[in-house]
């Protein structure tokens, strides 16, 4: 279920990413958090994902919390592929 609510949060943006792993969790605190993993373009960037939040997506109830961090995880994909774009082309 997270890959295709990632998948989709992807398009809306534009980018296409080409995997998304859901690491099994951890208790950090009294909270329970995954962590994400979301490749494009043969990069990877990932967060923490609440245990709730997740199980709110299964329910059909995503929270803003859980899509600002896949946003915010995907804007980072974008940002480290310009970097290398912007490295690569000032070499020349």
């Amino acid at each position: 279920m997270i890959e295709k609510y990632t998948t989709d949060i992807a398009a809306q943006i534009g980018m296409k990413i080409s995997k998304v792993l859901l690491v099994d969790g951890r208790k950090l605190g009294c909270n329970d958090y995954h962590l994400l993993n979301i490749s494009s373009k043969g990069r990877r960037d990932g967060a923490l994902v609440h245990q709730d939040d997740l199980v709110r997506l299964h329910n059909g109830d995503p929270t803003p919390r859980l899509e600002l961090i896949i946003r915010r995880t995907l804007l980072r994909l974008q940002e480290l592929d310009t970097a290398a774009t912007i490295t690569y082309d000032s070499g020349n």
